[in-house]
């Protein structure tokens, strides 16, 4: 179990109530109705198995359908190193954690406005001819460089910020002058504003480097995100492959896009001709039956200390997992041994072993969001 930060126990039940409720005994349905980041790690547990490796080195493309767990898996990321108070909500731009600097994109807007660059540096818009629009057509590595130009651009410019606040950012001339597009050039255009970039992109790695930070660009699901749009349509492609020339800038930049098993399809449509090099370093997410029986008991666990003080003292010493994320059985099975029948009449009329039943639902679950079982 994952350890929560040091504060008062009727602090933590005060803060967990609003979310532990009757009706979602486990917490709401889906992880981005946490608000406050310090349920949310509470809530969260890092010390599974399947997260626990995913955390060590994340991937690049992270793959599972809906309601597998990408939103969590991204939240456990971006929490892992914060100690967080009852009603903080995470900060827009770039969040600093202990050694690591979080960029998060997960809302529609942030990544029209990404889409809505691209097509502006690459001349993408649709040519509209009386009520007629043409839309065009790009090459896959123009479009890619366009796109690593716009995400080092959200960077750079959220980089800024955050350097703004603390001492030492005068250093950092590279970076300003890019902001504020402020330098002495001789030749063409072009070839300054290229320079200008470049420096500020070195810079923004060196300073990560040398500070012994690492450097997490993560983009939350594009399952609520329109696809069949002319933006869409006239921009993704080469963005899979921005990505990955983005991973490989520095040991320092890690880079993780949650991406719907069910618009693999579609996103292969708009990526590339390629698309199996585009998605060489993804992840599907494989859930082990007796990993989700661990993570209920978790926040079940959680929902007791809520509501029935005697019951968790009886199970709050009670381990789920031991240091490598592998679930405790013994531990795991006397939690619902207690708290379920030991047996129960299924709708043959045949008495089955409650738990057994239970754990052949797991199973159906864990097979449900893994799609090569």
């Amino acid at each position: 179990m994952s350890k929560p930060p040091l504060i008062s126990r009727e602090r933590r039940k005060q803060a967990l109530q609003l979310y532990m409720t009757n009706s979602e005994p486990l917490g709401p349905v889906k992880q981005d109705f946490v608000k406050d980041d310090f349920v949310a790690k509470h809530i969260l547990d890092s010390n599974v198995r399947e997260i626990k490796q995913l955390l060590i080195n994340p991937p690049l493309i992270l793959l599972g359908r809906k309601g597998s767990g990408k939103s969590s898996i991204i939240d456990e990321i971006r929490l892992r190193e914060s100690t967080p108070k009852p009603g903080s909500v995470d900060s827009k731009g770039l969040i600093e954690q202990g050694s690591m600097l979080i960029l998060l994109i997960d809302n529609f807007r942030h990544l029209t406005t990404l889409l809505r660059n691209v097509a502006s540096r690459s001349g993408a818009y649709a040519h509209v001819l009386g009520h007629e629009a043409i839309s065009l057509s790009f090459p896959v590595e123009h479009l890619q460089q366009s796109w690593f130009e716009i995400l080092w651009d959200d960077i750079i410019k959220s980089f800024y910020e955050f350097l703004i606040k603390s001492e030492g950012h005068d250093m950092l001339d590279s970076i300003t002058n890019y902001i504020h597009c402020d330098v002495f050039y001789t030749g063409s255009e072009e070839a300054a504003a290229e320079e200008v970039f470049n420096a500020a992109r070195r810079s923004v790695i060196r300073w990560v480097e040398d500070n012994n930070y690492k450097l997490y660009f993560l983009f939350d699901s594009l399952e609520n995100y329109p696809l069949d749009t002319d933006l869409m349509r006239n921009c993704f492609g080469g963005f899979f492959r921005a990505l990955s020339q983005l991973s490989h800038e520095s040991i320092s930049m890690k880079v993780s896009f949650c991406l719907p098993l069910e618009l693999r399809s579609e996103l292969s449509k708009l990526s590339s001709a390629n698309i199996e090099k585009d998605f060489s370093a993804s992840h599907a997410i494989e859930w082990r039956p007796m990993s989700l029986l661990q993570i209920v008991a978790h926040r079940y666990r959680l929902y007791l200390e809520l509501k029935e003080d005697s019951f968790y003292e009886e199970i709050s010493g009670y381990e789920f997992s031991d240091p490598q994320g592998r679930p405790n059985r013994d531990d795991i099975r006397s939690l619902f041994r207690t708290i379920l029948p030991d047996r129960i009449v299924n709708s043959y009329d045949i008495e089955e072993d409650c738990l057994a039943v239970h754990y052949k639902a797991y199973t159906t679950a864990a097979k449900t969001h893994h799609p090569y079982l």
